[in-house]
């Protein structure tokens, strides 16, 4: 018999190479995986995303580069840069402006649209702006990220802090085991584990990005604790 694995169910134990294929260990978690005292999860900045009138099913939003606290890097002052939650059918409008001192752009990974819509090589020199427009597919929902990709500057960009999360919701979504489950969106950095580039090694040293995403039984508001070695 084979289970279907949502793909909010928690991977855990890495993955076993059998027969040239990838499978994944999973598991969901449960109340037991929470934590019985402790600091709960901080909740994460999300995108103002507004609907124009007499445009429903489009969303629009403003993503600004631009500096932080203690010299830092940060989309709309916000390290890591607010939460995109989308849904799959939405018409996107989504404007990107470089307050930097520096040329930057956008990155949408993952996200389904063509390279000139997505246009994550078009560098914007410091005060300009530009909008990408792109409709979310059936079959899209999953977890994203967006980040800068100009060239000669990505991992410092990277590092300094500019990275942020996107989430495209679906019909699964709306199934009541899904609706009512506590969802939990984690981003973890090279700087938020204690180390730089050596994170990924040499060869990935400016992907320091990455987001997990799981979901399980409500709970009392405390999450598994996650250390880095």
């Amino acid at each position: 018999m084979t289970e279907h694995l949502s793909r909010r169910s928690l991977i855990v134990g890495g993955v076993v190479a059998t027969a040239g294929a990838l499978i994944p260990l999973v598991r969901t978690l449960t109340p037991a995986d929470a934590l019985a005292d402790g600091p709960s999860l901080p909740e994460l900045a999300e995108l103002d995303l507004r609907t124009p009138a007499g445009k429903p099913g489009t969303r629009t939003g403003t993503l600004t580069a631009g500096t932080a606290d203690a010299g830092r890097l940060a989309y709309n002052r916000t390290e890591p840069g607010p939460l995109l939650r989308l849904r799959e059918g939405d018409r996107v409008r989504l404007a990107f402006r470089n307050s930097l001192d520096a040329p930057t752009s956008l990155h949408v990974h993952g996200i389904p649209m063509t390279p000139a819509t997505d246009a994550p090589l078009t560098h914007l020199m410091p005060g300009d702006s530009d909008v990408r427009e792109f409709t979310l597919p059936p079959g899209s929902a999953g977890t994203y990220w967006y980040h800068p990709h100009a060239h000669g500057d990505v991992e410092r960009q990277l590092l300094a802090g500019l990275a942020g999360p996107v989430v495209v919701t679906g019909p699964v979504d709306d199934q009541p085991a899904l609706r009512d489950a506590d969802d939990r969106l984690l981003t973890a950095s090279a700087r938020t584990c204690g180390v730089e580039t050596e994170l990924f090694g040499d060869a990935f040293g400016a992907h320091d990005g990455l987001v997990v995403r799981a979901a399980g039984p409500p709970t009392t508001g405390h999450g598994p604790e996650v250390t880095a070695g």
